[in-house]
């Protein structure tokens, strides 16, 4: 069950922060521990990618993945519950109704780095 799926997550969240150069994609689960958040603030940019519930419950239905917590509330009553935790990442890029690729951008620069040029 979801217990045991989080201390999966959280073992292999340490073993990844350990690891230099590597770029993560977590779910919010993963950030709302307290002891892998920790560990990845400590070690890692951790770059949050917000977007507003709607939106994103828009975009989970049409990925049309089998999601259980969509049924119950999600995204808006979990993301309510998370957000001080997600508010906690070094970068907080807005991602409602923006290209893929103007996120990029922002991060690339908010992070401190160069683009190649197109």
């Amino acid at each position: 069950g979801e217990p045991t799926f989080r201390r999966r997550e959280a073992r292999c969240v340490r073993e990844l922060c350990a690891r230099p150069g590597v770029v993560v994609a977590l779910g919010g689960g993963a950030f709302s521990d307290p002891d892998s958040r920790t560990h990845l603030l400590a070690a890692c940019r951790v770059v949050y990618l917000a977007a507003e519930a709607g939106p994103l419950e828009a975009r989970l239905r049409a990925d049309g993945d089998e999601r259980p917590l969509l049924d119950d509330g999600f995204p808006h009553a979990l993301l309510a519950a998370r957000l001080d935790d997600y508010r906690r990442a070094h970068v907080l890029v807005a991602t409602d109704d923006r290209e893929p690729g103007d996120v990029v951008e922002e991060i690339v620069h908010r992070l401190g780095g160069s683009e190649p040029a197109r």
